[in-house]
């Protein structure tokens, strides 16, 4: 999915999140609202037309009418799994306790481990194993979303702890830039 399709999606889901009204499955986006959207993320009409295209070819939004858009519940999946591998964390407010993840992911289901194992590394996590990562900045309820997507929760464990004093934690501190 292309970069503006992506960011498309993630300003719905903010739309959504931002509602008073709770919408389980669905959101309904007039156009006006998607115009403005289009504004804010700078697009020219014609990327607009190609970006609402690729949402509905993908199954992502369904026009109801001329004005008015649905995200689907596939599409609000894919908006919240997007926003979770947006995260940005301050650095500067690190609370000294590392975010552990370690996972085995059977080989039966290997596309959706290297799925969660790149996306863990988007996020910033670094890996000290070959299926255990780690992270100073980490919000475990977004990555959750990302592993319940790809249906490997029970193979994923999520641990935080600090460095006891007999271990050195002075290499991960430089890796992070926490010194």
């Amino acid at each position: 999915m292309r970069d503006r399709t992506s960011k498309m999606l993630i300003a719905f889901l903010g739309k959504l999140a931002s509602s008073s009204i709770d919408y389980t499955n669905a959101f309904l986006l007039s156009a006006g609202s998607t115009r403005q959207l289009v504004r804010n993320l700078k697009m020219t009409e014609k990327q607009y037309y190609s970006s609402m295209q690729s949402l509905q070819r993908n199954g992502y939004i369904k026009r109801v009418n001329s004005n008015q858009f649905l995200i689907t519940p596939k599409g609000l999946k894919k908006a919240r799994r997007l926003a979770a591998e947006q995260v940005n964390f301050d650095k500067n407010r690190w609370d000294g306790n590392w975010r552990i993840i370690i996972f085995d992911v059977p080989d039966s289901k290997k596309r959706e481990r290297n799925l969660f194992r790149a996306a863990i590394k988007r996020i910033g996590f670094i890996g000290i194993q070959k299926s255990v990562f780690i992270s100073p900045f980490a919000d475990f309820k977004k990555i959750a979303l990302i592993r319940d997507e790809l249906g490997i929760a029970k193979y994923v464990t999520f641990l935080e702890a600090k460095i006891s004093a007999v271990d050195d934690d002075r290499k991960l501190r430089e890796k992070f830039e926490l010194n």
